[in-house]
């Protein structure tokens, strides 16, 4: 038959007092009245746990708390650790499987799930940070009875009391490089859009004047007709058609009638001679 002994609630302050006082002893050396404690706190840590299931209030989530820390107190015993250390594995098993009993023990009877690590997290902050605790007790009544989840007390005991860094983070070495690379590049295009600018604005149309003696310039050395090419082009460019003289080609005559005049005249020198 499971034991009852009478609970009396201990306040968050008075546990924590007492906590750091045991942690100051040099050795824990379990007394009998030191084990009937533990079972006071652990069955009231299961009478918590079976209402914070349903309707959770501050009061039940501090008695759950504080048999979190009498188990953390037992697995650190068993492993010989002064501290608690989420890194320390053994310690962190031992705790588990611990907790997951004692959980397991108080949800007898129901399908009631058992508290997510986050709570459990959290929950652990609220019992060693006096501070949360502190900050909670100073909100008027309607707001605490609105506040009693630990992950949302310490959501909003950080919003509240916890402010951003003034000064902005350094980037790390190697961005550092990336960024000065990158702001170069940038300074280099910039600089050479300004000296196009410039040059663009600096550009103006040539007059005609200017035009042709440009064109006479390029056209010097060239030969007349690569001259008469251009010229015809452009002409036919600016609308005028220019005609050009056909060269005069001498008319080549018939070898056969030339060979016919050239007999007849050999003819007629002899019939004269």
């Amino acid at each position: 038959m499971e034991r009852r002994f009478p609970v009396k609630r201990r306040s968050l302050e008075e546990y924590q007092r007492e906590r750091r006082a045991r942690e100051v002893q040099p050795s824990h050396t379990p007394t009998p009245g030191d084990e009937e404690r533990k079972e006071r706190v652990l069955d009231h840590g299961r009478d918590c746990l079976r209402r914070v299931k349903g309707d959770s209030t501050w009061e039940d989530w501090m008695g759950i708390g504080a048999a979190l820390m009498v188990i953390t107190e037992e697995a650190m015993e068993i492993v010989g650790a002064t501290v608690w250390d989420g890194n320390n594995k053994r310690l962190v098993r031992e705790f588990n499987t611990r907790w997951d009993e004692y959980e397991a023990s108080a949800a007898e009877g129901s399908n009631q799930k058992p508290l997510s690590k986050q709570e459990r997290w959290a929950l652990r902050e609220v019992m060693t940070n006096p501070e949360i605790g502190g900050w909670r007790s100073t909100l008027d009544g309607y707001n605490r009875r609105k506040l009693n989840h630990p992950n949302k007390v310490i959501e909003r005991w950080r919003r509240a009391t916890q402010t951003k860094d003034a000064e902005p983070k350094k980037p790390s070495p190697s961005l550092s490089q990336a960024l000065r690379e990158k702001n170069k590049v940038i300074d280099e295009l910039e600089a050479r859009n300004k000296e196009l600018g410039e040059e663009l604005e600096g550009a103006r149309a040539l007059t005609v004047e200017e035009a042709v003696a440009a064109l006479v310039t390029a056209l010097e050395g060239a030969s007349q007709e690569r001259r008469r090419e251009v010229l015809t082009d452009l002409s036919a460019r600016l609308g005028f058609t220019v005609e050009r003289k056909k060269a005069r080609t001498k008319k080549q005559r018939d070898p056969l009638k030339q060979a016919e005049d050239d007999l007849n005249a050999a003819l007629g020198s002899l019939l004269k001679g």
